[in-house]
């Protein structure tokens, strides 16, 4: 509620957000994903109608480790809609711009476009975002100073709420799967959630 006003870059933010979320990247992996490297919205819509994740490939990690994560057919589905509907504004103005400028505009196959160099956006840019959001919330008063929201706490947020659903199935040696849907090198990386999945008062 509290990122872009404006209608295209606050599309672009809560996307970013949700990449954040509900598939566990980190800033740099997000700013990274490209057009090329999605799965079809064809096999987004039959995944969903399947009621299963779809796959995605990363090229860009942590450890430089390509990488299949699942993701949410809808993340996929509003992804496409996002490049189909909103990222044409950006890459139409820049190609205008450099055609009056006798330049040639190359466009990127990075899916996140800044509107203001045409490039993929960056991870700071991206953190600074939601920093600015964070302290609009806490101006508003419906977050206080020590509510902390930062961009791997989106990270955070993810990997906590996977280790409680893993508990809540019983699944068993729930760190192990976690570690392995995380992308994490080792299981001790993982003890600031584990703790924190039982604490009540986490509202992810």
């Amino acid at each position: 509620a509290y990122g872009p006003e404006r209608e295209d870059l606050a599309e672009r933010f809560e996307l970013m957000v949700d990449w954040g979320m509900s598939a566990g990247l980190r800033a740099h992996e997000i700013c990274a994903l490209k057009i090329s490297q999605l799965p079809t919205r064809e096999t987004a819509v039959n995944a969903l109608r399947e009621s299963r994740k779809v796959y995605i490939k990363l090229t860009v990690t942590k450890g430089s480790k390509v990488d299949s994560i699942p993701i949410s057919p809808l993340l996929l589905i509003r992804t496409w809609d996002y490049i189909e509907l909103i990222r044409p504004d950006i890459t139409e103005w820049f190609a205008k711009k450099s055609k009056s400028e006798y330049e040639l505009y190359e466009e990127p196959d990075a899916i996140f476009l800044s509107s203001k160099t045409g490039k993929a956006v960056t991870s700071r840019s991206l953190s600074n975002s939601i920093r600015s959001a964070f302290l609009r919330a806490v101006e508003a008063g419906d977050l206080t100073i020590d509510e902390k929201v930062w961009t791997h706490g989106l990270r955070h947020n993810f990997t906590t709420n996977l280790l409680k659903g893993f508990d809540a199935a019983g699944v068993k040696r729930p760190e192990a799967l976690a570690r392995q849907a995380t992308r994490h090198a080792r299981e001790d990386s993982l003890e600031d959630y584990s703790s924190e999945r039982f604490n009540e008062d986490f509202n992810g």
